[in-house]
């Protein structure tokens, strides 16, 4: 699962959410696993660019960068128990995303965080 949160007056800034549920649909894990990571991006580029594209190179690298941090806690997670450890396989997000339709993974703006708004 992936999702993309632009800011409402802001497009250059936007939040990436990527997520993954284990044993929720069978019943072949002993447990149920769920990780969701979210990431801030802010592009510095000041140009007038094409939404579509925006929002298409925001999912492409920002699932990229956040995938490996997923994978991890997957994997650390699962390997604390007395079974074998989940290894998620890697992604191809650029293929993934190249076809998919920007609105479907959008989520609204009103759900934008800025990073530093915990800090």
């Amino acid at each position: 699962m992936f999702k993309l949160i632009l800011k409402k007056d802001n497009p250059l800034k936007c939040n990436v959410i990527i997520g993954i549920r284990l044993g929720y649909d069978d019943n072949v894990l002993p447990f149920k696993v769920e990780v969701v990571v979210k990431g801030y991006f802010e592009l510095e580029d000041k140009e007038p660019t094409e939404l579509d594209g925006i929002c298409k190179f925001y999912l492409q690298n920002g699932t990229a960068i956040l995938y490996p941090y997923l994978r991890a806690m997957v994997t650390t997670i699962t390997s604390t128990g007395n079974y074998q450890a989940i290894i998620l396989p890697t992604v191809n997000f650029y293929k993934l995303i190249e076809n998919c339709n920007i609105e479907e993974v959008s989520l609204p703006s009103e759900m934008y965080e800025e990073f530093n708004q915990y800090i």
